[in-house]
């Protein structure tokens, strides 16, 4: 029996409160009532926005992103946020900012695509995703970060060491999921991490990955790309999602999804 190897796209019915928790004077049109003899199922609209943010480099120095947090920071209950990420990394205080705006008004409902790459700012953002997407050809890199201080030596001294306790504890946190402890400390050591499609979901960093607009959950991927058979059952499941005969026959060519 063959594995089906993509995630099903099924259109989730969402069972919603007939009355506004805000105000419960004011109950929601109920738009469709469904009963039978023991139970009953209420559908109603909710109106909702679709936030789709685009981030290149933190770059804090130029303010640009803060009509961007302003806007967002007007989002509802029911609002999403979809972040787009191609990004050489920048300010972690900027990152930091976005992260908080994500805790405070997307909880639970925040994706980050990686399109097509991360590193440093960039790839600690890519985690702050409750769902984490990825293509075939993205890539992350970890590292310590950098900085500048300047001033008397007692006040670099003292702001080094804040410093450094704070994003070392911060590493830790949003790493440790993901890496070994001797990892961690090799990389608070100096020591870069780059990852592509293959070692993401190894790691299991991503919730999915793209291919064609297939969702494949990670360890799925990891055995495609290893196995051969599973290659072939692969191939069939995106076949069957009527893919163009010119994207079919990429998929089956050596290049970026050979097993080598």
């Amino acid at each position: 029996m063959g594995m089906n190897y993509t995630q099903n796209g099924a259109k989730a019915l969402k069972i919603v409160n007939a009355w506004n928790a805000g105000n419960a004077d004011e109950p929601k049109k109920e738009e469709n009532f469904t009963s039978t003899d023991n139970h009953n199922l209420f559908k109603a609209d909710v109106k909702s926005t679709k936030y789709r943010l685009f981030i290149s480099e933190f770059n804090s120095t130029q303010h640009e992103l803060d009509t961007i947090y302003n806007d967002l920071l007007d989002a509802s209950d029911d609002d999403s946020l979809e972040i787009y990420i191609s990004s050489p990394g920048g300010y972690t205080w900027d990152l930091m900012k976005v992260e908080n705006i994500i805790r405070e008004k997307f909880y639970g409902r925040c994706s980050t695509i990686l399109n097509s790459y991360g590193y440093s700012c960039g790839a600690l953002m890519f985690l702050c995703g409750d769902s984490r997407i990825i293509y075939e050809n993205s890539e992350l890199m970890f590292h310590n970060i950098s900085t500048f201080m300047g001033g008397k030596l007692s006040d670099i001294a003292t702001e080094f060491k804040h410093t450094q306790k704070l994003y070392e504890a911060y590493q830790k946190r949003a790493l440790s999921p993901y890496f070994t402890k001797n990892e961690i400390k090799d990389l608070l050591d100096g020591k870069e991490f780059w990852l592509d499609a293959l070692e993401i979901c190894e790691r299991k960093i991503c919730t999915s990955i793209s291919v064609f607009g297939a969702r494949m959950a990670p360890d799925l991927y990891v055995e495609y790309r290893k196995s051969k058979a599973t290659r072939k059952d692969l191939m069939k499941e995106l076949k069957n999602l009527k893919l163009s005969k010119k994207d079919f026959d990429f998929l089956n060519t050596k290049g970026q999804t050979s097993n080598k």
